[in-house]
């Protein structure tokens, strides 16, 4: 029996791109709450996959967060406090979650 994968018969780079879009499918579905990655390091990664962010912009926003150790209380410090510009806004403003109850526990 050929022990090959499936998997194995699609060129790297495809694979990469069909599972990168499926994160992003997915990882939009579903939302990300800002608060909570900062929190957990675990699930920091999950922001890159947020329409309109990608790696470098959100890694810098939760480096911000971090340092000023703030959370966000609604989409608007999107802008005012992470400094982010209206197409980025526009683009992943409906994918970011932001657990209200959660912010009287801090």
């Amino acid at each position: 029996m050929n022990s090959r994968l499936l998997q194995d018969y699609i060129a790297k780079e495809d694979l990469m791109e069909a599972i990168t879009r499926e994160f992003v499918n997915r990882t939009n579905e579903v939302g990300v709450d800002v608060n909570q990655i900062v929190q957990n390091v675990y699930s920091g990664n999950l922001l890159q996959y947020i329409c309109g962010l990608g790696s470098r912009k959100a890694t810098a926003m939760i480096k911000l967060l971090k340092q000023t150790n703030k959370r966000l209380e609604n989409r608007t410090m999107l802008v005012t406090h992470c400094h982010m510009g209206p197409k980025i806004f526009m683009n992943c403003a409906g994918f970011i979650k932001i657990d209200t109850n959660a912010l009287g526990d801090r």
